[in-house]
């Protein structure tokens, strides 16, 4: 489902077990909060990277260099920001999100973690598993 693809993977890059990290994380936040992280069953990849991009900021430089040649659609989601944005300050996401940060701590951090940007930076499963915030519920 789109909803849970990361950025790389949104644009028609390679992909790799970050993929499924990432895909964790949307499905984490959407049980912690009843929704889906970046929209619902019928969003565009296009919508979804709009979603990501204006919560988490910009992509790696090869997935802007991916985007790059796809469409006028794709260059219109780099320049996504401001309060009014899908994910900007006061949306409904960041608002989520912070609930999330106030309620859970560790989970807030395990799943901005999980929602890196960069597929080199996310956590691997072991990693994920070792985080203390599964270690608290888990051990």
């Amino acid at each position: 489902m789109v909803r849970y693809d990361p950025p790389e993977l949104l644009a028609g890059d390679v992909f790799g077990t970050p993929v499924d990290v990432w895909a964790f994380g949307c499905v984490l936040g959407e049980m912690l909060t009843g929704k889906p992280l970046f929209g619902g069953t019928k969003a565009t990849p296009e919508a979804v990277m709009e979603r990501v991009i204006s919560s988490f900021g910009l992509p790696t430089r090869r997935t802007l260099a991916v985007m790059r040649g796809k469409g006028p659609e794709w260059q219109r989601c780099t320049h996504t920001e401001g309060p009014e944005a899908p994910g900007g300050l006061g949306s409904p996401l960041k608002l989520r999100m912070e609930q999330i940060r106030e309620l859970h701590p560790q989970l807030h951090q395990m799943l901005l973690a999980c929602l890196d940007m960069d597929p080199a930076k996310r956590p691997t499963a072991q990693q994920l598993l070792d985080h203390p915030a599964l270690k608290a519920h888990f051990a």
